[in-house]
């Protein structure tokens, strides 16, 4: 399941995360969604992003 995560950041608006665990309940929820904000919806277990360097403006 892939989503964009709405952030609340001057710099970014969503960010598409490297790995997202979500629970059975949450996954379910989730279905179909293409975006989401951890502010109407339960947070997802573990969200990891992967900062590369020298790729300050792609991370």
């Amino acid at each position: 399941m892939k989503a964009e995560v709405a952030v609340n950041s001057r710099q970014v608006g969503v960010r598409v995360t490297d790995l997202t665990i979500y629970s059975e309940e949450l996954a379910a929820v989730m279905k179909g969604a293409a975006r989401y904000s951890t502010m109407d919806i339960p947070p997802p277990l573990l969200v990891v992003e992967v900062v590369s360097p020298n790729q300050e403006n792609r991370d």
